[in-house]
């Protein structure tokens, strides 16, 4: 088996990367894996005799998916190429066909990030509206689909695509067995985030005024960067939670900021699946979410954490002062969120997932 992915993630061209990485692991599965992404030069390099990665230099955003489409065209008449991947179900997806229909090869799709289920991805930007029925248009068009959630492959399914084309791989995420269990109660709460409208940031923040009424010693971490930043220090002002709201900038040393709190809390519009959340796991945290992701599938309601109505910050606010409030409660979701950790699939059985979603491409 051959395969070619379009991706955006540059850092698959860099030795001993996380991506590369990956894509070594990947690259065991099949005869050839191909990696083809924008990046700052252009370059092809084999990386043994399974791994191909590809740089395409960016240019202007339309230049830079013509250059992508016809070296990967290059690259399939190359090698022999019998599936395309595409990383998202929009634009690369839209490179996907047009291989399919060129080269007679088959399309396999990811999604990621469950844009389909709700209205909130759509309406955030006039272009998502188009990139929204694009990607249904091109869903369809697949061969095969791998998706995060069971969320989103009953979405997928409304659209009419069969379920036996669709394949459930979660975010894999390593080092599962390393949790600890030892704390008594909640009164610290952590989230990181990019600061950005999907994460609803200020919804979070409206709700830890509620907090406070009930738990006024509850602290919050806020960690993370991004657009919305100015608007996050001025809700944080209005709503005086300066003594209770550390804010702090991006880190890629979050294993820390978990362990220096006793709870996590998600408040986003929609997540494909919610790596944050099984890292927070990892480190011995339940969640609370809001019904977005992995909610419902390894944070079980009432269990390993609890989940909320998009959007409703009374309810997500009483969640958290529930737990707070509930010694007992909290440590049963302590002991719950390890046993979610437990039916997470492993590497191995990852890749046998990955392969297998490739293998329905050619059914």
């Amino acid at each position: 088996m051959k395969i070619l992915v379009l991706g955006s993630d540059s850092n698959v061209l860099h030795a001993h990367s996380n991506s590369q990485e990956r894509a070594l692991s990947y690259s065991t599965l099949v005869e050839k894996y191909i990696v083809v992404v924008p990046a700052e030069e252009d370059l092809i390099q084999e990386v043994n005799e399974r791994l191909v990665v590809s740089g395409v230099k960016r240019e202007f955003s339309i230049f830079t998916l013509l250059k992508l489409y016809k070296q990967a065209k290059q690259l399939v008449k190359k090698y022999n190429v019998e599936i395309v991947s595409a990383q998202n179900p929009f634009e690369y997806a839209l490179l996907g066909y047009f291989l399919k229909r060129s080269c007679g090869i088959r399309l396999h799709i990811q999604e990621h990030g469950d844009f389909f289920s709700y209205t909130y991805w759509r309406n955030e930007k006039c272009i998502h509206f188009f990139r929204y029925y694009l990607g249904k248009f091109l869903i369809k068009k697949a061969d095969s689909v791998r998706v995060v959630s069971k969320k989103i492959q009953h979405t997928l399914e409304g659209f009419g695509l069969k379920s036996d084309r669709i394949t459930v791989i979660p975010v894999f995420v390593p080092n599962v067995n390393s949790i600890k269990i030892d704390r008594m109660q909640a009164r610290v709460c952590v989230c990181i985030i990019r600061f950005v409208k999907q994460k609803n940031p200020l919804m979070l923040l409206r709700a830890w005024k509620h907090v406070l009424e009930k738990q006024p010693d509850a602290k919050l971490i806020l960690v993370g960067k991004g657009e919305m930043q100015s608007e996050i220090k001025q809700c944080i002002k209005n709503f005086k939670l300066e003594k209770s709201v550390q804010l702090h900038g991006w880190t890629n040393d979050t294993s820390q900021m978990y362990k220096k709190a006793d709870l996590h809390v998600l408040s986003s519009n929609y997540e494909g699946w919610g790596r944050v959340v099984i890292e927070a796991a990892v480190q011995g945290l339940p969640t609370v979410m809001t019904d977005v992701g992995c909610a419902g599938e390894f944070i079980e309601n009432e269990t390993s954490g609890l989940i909320t109505s998009i959007n409703d910050e009374k309810a997500f606010a009483d969640a958290i002062i529930r737990i707070m409030q509930d010694d007992a409660f909290y440590r049963k979701l302590c002991v719950g969120i390890s046993k979610s950790l437990q039916k997470l699939p492993n590497h191995q059985e990852t890749l046998r997932l990955y392969l297998d979603s490739w293998k329905k491409a050619l059914l």
